[in-house]
Order: C-alpha cells, then sequence, then structure tokens
C-alpha cells in the first residue's frame, strides 16, 4: 500500500528503444506487473535513461536524472555503448557501475537492480563483440554491490540460439524489438519481487 518510484537508468535500450508501444518497454512492463501484484501500492516509473550513453556520461548524468529524483528503486542497464570501440575496458566500466550505484545509494538510499546487455548483430561493426565479459562484469558488480541482478545476456542467448538476430531486433544492430523487450522483461520478472 506504499509509493514506489522507479527510475530506469541506462542507455537507449533501457529508454525504450525501438519498442512499438511505451507499455511494451520492458521496465514498463515489470511495473505494470508490480501494480497488478500489489495494487493498493502507488508504482511510478520514470524513464532516467539517455541513447547513446555508456557508463561514463551516466556519471555525469547522474544527478539530474536519478539523485534529484529520490528513487526507491533504481533499474540500471549500461553495457552496449561501453561495448563499442574506444569504450571503457571491462574493468572501467565495473568501477563506473560501482561508482554509480555508491553515489545512489549515498544520496538516496534506493535500491538497486542491475540488468546485463544482450550481445549486438555479430555483424555490427562498432562493437567488440565482447559483451559477454561486459555482462559478466555486471554480474559481479551486482555480487560486489549486494544489488539484484536481471541476466538478460544469458537468457538472450538461450533466445537467441534458435532465432536469427533479425528476429529479435527492430533496427537489426543494437535494439531489441518487442519480443527482445519481452526477454528483458521476462529476466526482471525471474527476480520474483
Amino acid at each position: 500500500g506504499e509509493s514506489l518510484r522507479i527510475i530506469a537508468y541506462g542507455d537507449s535500450i533501457t529508454a525504450g528503444g525501438e519498442a512499438s508501444d511505451p507499455k511494451l518497454i520492458f521496465w514498463e512492463r515489470w511495473a505494470d506487473a508490480l501494480r497488478a501484484k500489489y495494487p493498493k501500492a502507488k508504482v511510478e516509473t520514470i524513464n532516467g535513461a539517455t541513447g547513446g550513453d555508456a557508463t561514463v556520461q551516466g556519471l555525469q548524468r547522474l544527478q539530474g536524472k536519478v539523485l534529484s529524483q529520490t528513487p526507491d528503486l533504481v533499474l540500471i542497464g549500461f553495457g552496449m555503448n561501453d561495448h563499442n570501440r574506444g569504450g571503457p575496458t571491462p574493468t572501467a566500466f565495473a568501477g563506473n557501475l560501482s561508482t554509480i550505484i555508491d553515489r545512489i545509494r549515498s544520496a538516496t538510499g534506493a535500491e538497486i537492480v542491475l540488468f546485463s546487455a544482450f550481445p549486438p548483430n555479430p555483424k555490427w561493426h562498432y562493437g567488440t563483440h565482447n559483451m559477454a565479459a561486459y555482462a559478466e562484469a555486471t554480474e559481479q558488480v551486482a555480487r560486489e554491490k549486494r544489488c539484484a541482478f536481471a541476466d538478460v545476456f544469458n537468457l538472450w542467448q538461450q533466445c537467441a540460439a534458435r532465432k536469427q538476430p533479425e528476429d529479435l531486433l527492430a533496427n537489426n544492430i543494437n535494439h531489441p524489438n518487442d519480443f527482445g523487450h519481452w526477454i528483458y522483461f521476462q529476466a526482471l520478472r525471474s527476480l520474483g519481487l
């Protein structure tokens, strides 16, 4: 019966890139599931994500996009742009995630859910095609910081084993289509909240 303010923070995927309807963005679907499970609660969602952002920009935008909004729960999803050529190494990426978490907790006391990213189309020439290392770094940070972790990477890989990249991607590069957003939603739902 209480209020819950959720902020989704991350890159264009987190912002809902390529979902055909805002209701199909994975974290909106998850919030709707929470509303159905807890009908007396007031669940509010805020889209704090910015297309093109990596964790470096995530650190820069943190005050305005997250801390000033006094969230109760922050869903953090970076990795796709971090893993591109010229982006931070997996170690630096993990350090940035840790700093983001520390700053959120220090300023707001909010709970945090980290979620990994999926590998983009293998033909994408800007990617390092080492998303497994960034997904592993995300999971490791979640363990070290004692955050919930939604394993999108491995769930995506299970689905992708029977699909072509084009079956899961709306832009044929690195944005999930509605089915891809459903995979993210399933990863969040598996947390059992």
